[in-house]
């Protein structure tokens, strides 16, 4: 069955191949045809219009590696959920957003490079409580006008002098 030829985009290919240029699971497809009845040509369409939320275990060739789409995201150092967001947001397959990636690396959020996270979220709340207004605990803080001291302000300080102790 995988081996059905059909044109789609200009390309004759077997369904698999289709599949793999959009960056789709072809289990995801079949289940969406069985499941809306749609000829392959209209999931197709469907999917390509927008997109779908991979399945962790399809094997793609990427970089010279044949794996899971996790394995690569690992390899790569990016979430799975960063690939498909930014397929979402940019319309890319799969493999275009894994090659973003090796090319450009991974922009994190978070600036330090924490090395206990349970100590990260505890200067985190103690910040929250000082500064956002919109903390539960912000009244019996920062409403009262208890404030993080400077050296604290920046992550790294608080954890140079917290560290050991904690």
């Amino acid at each position: 069955m995988s081996k059905h030829l059909i044109e789609f985009n200009g390309k004759i290919a077997c369904i698999k191949e289709h599949c793999q240029d959009l960056g789709i699971s072809y289990n995801a497809l079949l289940s969406r045809r069985r499941r809306t009845g749609e000829s392959y040509e209209k999931c197709l369409e469907y999917f390509q219009e927008n997109g779908v939320r991979f399945v962790n275990n399809a094997k793609i060739e990427f970089n010279g590696k044949i794996a899971s789409i996790s394995e690569h995201c690992r390899d790569l150092k990016v979430s799975d959920d960063a690939i498909y967001y930014r397929m979402k947001k940019t319309g890319e397959t799969i493999l275009e957003c894994l090659e973003y990636y090796l090319k450009n690396g991974v922009r994190h959020r978070n600036k330090y490079k924490v090395k206990d996270k349970y100590l990260y979220k505890r200067w985190y709340s103690a910040k929250d409580r000082c500064y956002n207004p919109k903390c539960v605990s912000y009244p019996r803080y920062g409403g009262r006008g208890i404030k993080m001291c400077e050296r604290w302000q920046d992550y790294e300080n608080f954890e140079n002098d917290m560290l050991e102790s904690f």
